[in-house]
């Protein structure tokens, strides 16, 4: 019964996940980081691995929300996002392709490329409270402060469960 909160049984089935990924095994792997996710839902790397599994499969749709869970929990988590790039371009998406390179470029630290891109993902896709908050993450990271709130709070108006953008926020309150 306590099987569903065993840290011990969590690094297992992520251990197990990453012994069938370098063995070339994406769908047992798969299947092991789902049950590494199942008990600690928070592992951004068992995310970024079931990503990488998905994407081996073909399976991109599920692929690009494993990532984004990844970076839900680590927002500069480059690998993420760059399987996120491989994801978006299988699928041609181009708002997902601008936002996944404009996330790059933040996690980088090239901060002005980040924001030209996530303005292009912006306008393709202008209710995507994400692109919004990577924008203001970028934005921050290039010292805008005014910029950066209005990205932020633009997030927010889409969704305001974004955490995110509500945690900058009240980041910059201080």
């Amino acid at each position: 019964p306590t099987a569903k909160v065993n840290r011990n049984l969590e690094l297992v089935y992520y251990s197990l996940g990453e012994i069938y990924a370098r063995r070339g095994d994406p769908q047992a792997a798969s299947e092991n980081y789902r049950a590494a996710l199942e008990i600690q839902p928070g592992d951004a790397d068992a995310s970024l691995g079931l990503g990488r599994a998905y994407e081996k499969l073909g399976q991109h749709s599920e692929a690009v929300t494993a990532f984004n869970a990844a970076v839900r929990y680590d927002p500069e988590f480059r690998e993420a996002y760059e399987g996120l790039l491989a994801c978006y371009q299988a699928l041609n998406r181009a708002a997902g392709i601008a936002y996944a390179r404009g996330m790059i470029a933040h996690a980088t630290r090239d901060d002005t490329t980040a924001v030209a891109r996530l303005k292009e993902a912006v306008a393709l896709a202008p209710e995507w409270a994400d692109a919004y908050a990577g924008l203001g993450l970028s934005y921050e990271g290039m010292k805008q402060s005014d910029d950066a709130r209005a990205a932020y709070q633009t997030a927010l108006k889409l969704d305001e469960r974004n955490f995110l953008a509500r945690y900058a926020l009240g980041r910059l309150a201080k």
